[in-house]
């Protein structure tokens, strides 16, 4: 470990001890909840859309659901409160050195509490929380959307108390035990490890299309450098005779005719009904839920290679997958080609289309989510009743 590795564990520990120390000055109590959330914030995201889905499956349960970073826009904000309690920390929480003395601040809390579940997503916060908290009637589990080279490692000193790891594809649950080997974790926390898919609503039937001269392409996400907008945009000027429609990304002004960029989407359900093809592009994923989505709406996924996709998508049956370590042009050729040949041999889009709903009703229905966290939750909570 190098010596800024070091410097910086110290003045994480010695920040936290200062935040239990304010806490005896200052004592506050949590409310008399079930389950304590902490999630990084609210905004538009298939992890957020994720936390929505969890917060309504355990809405009987009484809880607190904390924001620990800032939210810019708070997407989702007005949803969640239908099933939580929403307590935005951020001001506290949102840089690190005051994140760490909030910890220990709150550590005390939930010694103190009568809280039996604290979940946490995307949250430095839940990790600094986990660290060395001195409590056994609590049990702490994170939910791990995708590894992304920062929060697994930093997750890493947490490790010992999480009781629980949920992750949301194979790929991720291989990436953990992988660096659980590398970084000397004892063999027996991989058992934490458990894998819960996420869940959609999957329509009772194929939801027909409308069979129109052009295709019709899709891409849902935020526009970020990860996600690798520019190469959609770059795709819709080669196939000019293709319609592009892009949600949750603003418009520019040398967008092409044939693209549009829609901005923020409230409900995303009317794209699908109309979309042929989506398209993904990013260079790093979970299992994105724009895939399961589309795919239960019978739209063909065209992904990168990245992530858990391949371990759902079957290149050619239900999807097409594309080789994510060739060159951003050599990526953006290759979906042009998969992109004609759906153009030219409808029939094989006919039966690609009906694969990806056949895929989605077996395996993305959100009855197996719901049945899921509803008994892990109740199991948890049993587990720590007076």
């Amino acid at each position: 470990m190098n010596v800024r590795k070091i410097i910086k564990k110290i003045v994480r520990k010695t920040l936290i001890f200062i935040g239990t120390l304010l806490w005896h000055f200052y004592p506050k109590k949590l409310p008399s909840v079930e389950i304590l959330f902490i999630f990084k914030n609210a905004d538009m995201g298939g992890a957020e859309r994720v936390q929505l889905a969890l917060l309504e499956v355990l809405q009987e349960y009484k809880s607190i659901t904390l924001l620990s970073h800032k939210s810019h826009g708070g997407h989702f904000l007005k949803d969640y409160r239908k099933y939580t309690t929403i307590k935005d920390i951020s001001i506290f929480s949102n840089s690190i050195l005051s994140r760490w003395i909030t910890s220990g601040y709150m550590q005390k809390m939930i010694e103190r509490s009568s809280v039996k579940v604290v979940f946490g997503s995307l949250s430095g916060l839940f990790y600094d929380i986990a660290m060395n908290i001195d409590t056994q009637h609590t049990v702490f589990v994170d939910l791990f959307h995708a590894c992304d080279n920062n929060l697994e490692y930093y997750s890493l000193d947490s490790v010992e108390r999480l009781d629980a790891r949920i992750t949301i594809d194979d790929k991720t649950k291989e990436t953990l035990c992988i660096l659980y080997n590398s970084s000397g974790i004892e063999e027996r926390y991989k058992d934490r490890i458990a894998l819960v898919y996420n869940g959609v609503k999957v329509p009772l039937t194929l939801p027909k299309k409308h069979e129109g001269q052009t295709l019709n392409l899709l891409f849902v996400g935020r526009d970020v450098p990860v996600k690798r907008v520019h190469m959609v945009r770059e795709i819709a000027t080669k196939i000019p005779m293709a319609s592009f429609v892009l949600a949750g990304v603003s418009a520019r002004p040398n967008d092409t005719p044939n693209l549009r960029a829609v901005g923020k989407v409230t409900d995303v359900t009317g794209y699908y009904g109309q979309a042929d093809i989506l398209l993904l592009t990013s260079k790093r994923e979970g299992f994105p839920m724009v895939v399961m989505e589309a795919m239960a709406n019978g739209v063909i996924p065209i992904c990168t290679d990245v992530g858990g996709i391949s371990k759902h998508i079957m290149h050619g049956k239900n999807g097409f997958l594309i080789d994510s370590k060739q060159s951003e042009d050599k990526i953006i050729e290759d979906f042009i080609k998969t992109i004609k040949m759906l153009e030219e041999d409808r029939r094989l889009k006919e039966c690609v289309s009906r694969e990806a709903y056949r895929y989605a009703k077996k395996h993305f229905d959100i009855w197996h989510f719901k049945e899921t966290y509803q008994k892990l939750f109740q199991e948890w909570i049993e587990k720590n009743e007076d």
